[in-house]
């Protein structure tokens, strides 16, 4: 007897998803508002869909902002050290008692203002892949079935993941029953928690459940007893999940000016 598998998998690009991409830049086929997508016929009766998602797009370039201003701050420190005859810090050179080092440091960009600086850095960065993903089928699927498919999959690792890493399951050493019920129940709870906090507040959504547990475990709460009736609650750690939990409004932050840039210089 013969079983017949079927798989949505996800696939790293490669350079021919590249050139595919590059020669059919007119027939994308839009999906929602959000993804469009090239369909390749492969060979085994294997389908290849080439997704882009404006979304992702729009997180890369964001991520690469931020990134140039990372470094814009380290070439700062950097360049203070050099002029004011500072040694620079460890990670910038070699620190070893049998290498004598001779460094030299070249600011190009020194001309320039930081916001141009950080636009320039963020538009050298882009390759050209931001946005695109690749998922392979062994079944007639449609695309919006497909990437359906393998949303539905995420779903389901992502929930394991959150199970073992984040509120630390591990095997249950339980004698009885009632006790494996009651462990079940316990990390039942402590998962529909997680997923309350990401419905209600969308701007933790992405946040892991380890960083979800780790920043609720640093809130404390210290007791001074002044008096026999009189005592003092000290509160700290106050991190952003505790401020919003405690009732505080919702940060709006705007998108940034250079990332518009960015995606202005990106589509042209």
């Amino acid at each position: 007897m013969f079983l017949y598998f079927g798989f949505v998998t996800r696939l790293q690009l490669n350079a021919s998803d590249d050139a595919f991409v590059r020669t059919h830049k007119k027939d994308w086929e839009p999906l929602d508002e959000d993804i469009s997508f090239l369909k390749i016929d492969g060979s085994l009766g294997r389908t290849r869909y080439v997704f882009h998602s404006k979304k992702r797009e729009w997180e890369a370039l964001e991520r690469y902002q931020k990134r140039a201003e990372r470094d814009w701050d380290h070439m700062v420190e950097l360049r203070n050290a050099v002029e004011k005859g500072r040694q620079p810090r460890k990670k910038y050179r070699i620190s070893n008692c049998f290498v004598d080092t001779r460094l030299s440091y070249r600011f190009p960009l020194s001309f320039a203002s930081k916001q141009e600086a950080v636009d320039h850095a963020a538009r050298s960065m882009i390759g050209g892949r931001e946005g695109l993903f690749v998922l392979l089928t062994n079944r007639s699927l449609s695309a919006s079935k497909t990437l359906e498919t393998y949303r539905s999959r995420n779903a389901i690792e992502t929930a394991f993941r959150d199970l073992k890493h984040g509120i630390d399951w591990r095997p249950a050493r339980c004698t009885s029953p009632n006790a494996i019920r009651g462990r079940i129940l316990i990390s039942f709870l402590a998962l529909f928690c997680m997923s309350m906090l990401r419905f209600l507040y969308p701007d933790f959504k992405k946040k892991t459940a380890e960083s979800l547990v780790e920043e609720l475990s640093s809130f404390s709460l210290t007791i001074l007893k002044e008096s026999e009736q009189v005592k003092r609650r000290v509160y700290s750690n106050f991190g952003p999940l505790i401020r919003r939990l405690k009732g505080g409004k919702p940060s709006v932050v705007a998108p940034k000016a250079p990332i518009q840039t960015v995606l202005g210089v990106f589509s042209t």
